[in-house]
């Protein structure tokens, strides 16, 4: 059971000194930075579980009621997934979701950028997307197309189509979208930006490649919630506080930064506020579709939307600094990068405007719900939503590491969460 994985990683858990103050920038980045060197943070892994195990003692100890949801789910695990061009040495690849592992021999052949002539070669496509970084119904077509005309295997390297900027690198991980969890008719593996030219030149000099990817599928893969409650007012509505933690690698701005906030705020509000009701959710599931939340939804664990007083979500990239692109590098500022935070519901657009409207904040006020885990809110009947959520260069990327966020940023964005749920729930000060 996932309580006995745990339990393996709990001991190495950071624990807040007493008498820290929780909503101190150096001690949500501390929180960024172990969240990171855990490790890839996949749903369903030894990384995920131990993650789950940290928050859950972390939410104990603010003095919650905590446990945890399980769900099952298919999932896959990789094993070996690289390429190489003719005889060079193993160029390291990564599934695209939900992968069709090849045999450990891999598949050879030569290598095409024409969709329309691939029988029995093996596609390469340049692809492009958005701030979201998912398998987009543009990139469905092609994976079935591809297929459909007899490709034997493809490989895929993804770009951030922003003309001002580039994509990572190194890997960029895209976000399962598909209703359904069955393979791809063909191996699809994605590989670095900087390894793109290679693959351009084998195109132009029609090589012949080796795709290897491997790996197993589990059909009931344990993934897992944890709910923290505090239940001050008997049959009063509860204030909902949610946030993802799982993802594609480490992502330490994705979602470090909105746990290490998520944590802070729960304390803060487990020590500075007596007669809210308070629930603090934090879901896995998040890179294969949302399937944390939707099985949060699903549950008697949340409660209805009339129970509901507000929702907020703390999502993708909360606090990261905005890089600018300089001779083909991207070269870090000491500005908050641009950012949206959006929001529904009657009575909110006011002390949105008083809270999150800090020119430093570099936030974008949307009344009304664009993307995200708040869209599954929406669908599910609640009302009186609000989040940051946005991406970024390093987004679903192997270099998203600690140094894309710091102290200050965390610090000011955390605060004006603090500010804001201050006045909505309207609470003596204490």
């Amino acid at each position: 059971m996932a309580s006995m994985v745990m339990v393996l990683f709990v001991s190495f858990a950071v624990v807040h000194a007493h008498g820290q103050n929780p909503m101190s920038g150096a001690v949500m980045f501390e929180d960024v930075r172990y969240y990171a060197k855990l490790g890839d943070h996949q749903t369903a892994t030894e990384v995920d579980y131990a993650t789950a195990g940290w928050l859950k003692k972390r939410l104990k100890q603010a003095g919650y009621s905590v446990q945890d949801q399980e769900w099952k789910t298919r999932q896959f695990y990789p094993k070996d997934t690289f390429i190489r061009i003719g005889k060079s040495e193993k160029i390291p690849a990564f599934p695209v979701w939900w992968p069709k592992p090849t045999t450990d021999a891999g598949l050879t052949a030569a290598l095409s950028s024409d969709i329309e002539h691939a029988s029995g070669k093996i596609y390469f496509l340049v692809n492009t997307s958005g701030a979201g970084f998912s398998v987009d119904k543009k990139l469905i077509q092609q994976i079935t197309t591809a297929a459909h005309n007899g490709a034997v295997a493809m490989i895929v390297v993804t770009y951030y189509n922003r003309p001002d900027t580039i994509a990572s690198d190194e890997f960029i991980g895209l976000n399962a979208m598909q209703d359904t969890q069955e393979e791809w008719p063909i191996p699809v593996v994605t590989v670095m930006a900087k390894d793109a030219a290679r693959f351009k030149a084998a195109v132009t000099d029609g090589l012949e490649v080796n795709v290897t990817s491997t790996g197993v599928y589990k059909q009931d893969a344990l993934g897992l919630n944890i709910i923290a409650t505090l239940n001050r007012s008997a049959g009063g509505k509860s204030v909902l506080v949610t946030t993802p933690y799982s993802g594609w690698f480490t992502c330490a701005g994705e979602r470090g930064t909105g746990i290490a906030i998520f944590l802070a705020l729960a304390e803060w509000a487990a020590k500075s506020t007596a007669q809210t009701n308070w629930i603090f959710a934090a879901t896995s599931g998040h890179e294969l579709r949302g399937l944390g939340v939707e099985h949060y939804l699903q549950s008697d664990l949340i409660p209805p939307p009339s129970k509901v007083l507000l929702w907020t979500h703390i999502g993708a990239w909360q606090a990261m600094y905005n890089y600018v692109l300089k001779q083909g590098d991207l070269i870090r500022t000491e500005e908050m990068d641009q950012r949206i935070i959006q929001f529904t519901g009657e009575g909110l657009a006011g002390e949105v405007k008083t809270h999150f409207s800090e020119p430093s904040l570099k936030l974008r006020i949307v009344p009304r719900i664009l993307f995200g885990d708040l869209t599954q809110a929406v669908k599910s009947g609640h009302q009186n939503l609000i989040g940051i959520s946005y991406g970024h260069e390093y987004h679903h990327s192997t270099q998203d590491l600690p140094a894309v966020t710091g102290p200050e940023l965390l610090e000011s964005v955390a605060n004006a969460y603090k500010n804001f749920l201050a006045a909505v729930i309207n609470e003596p000060k204490k």
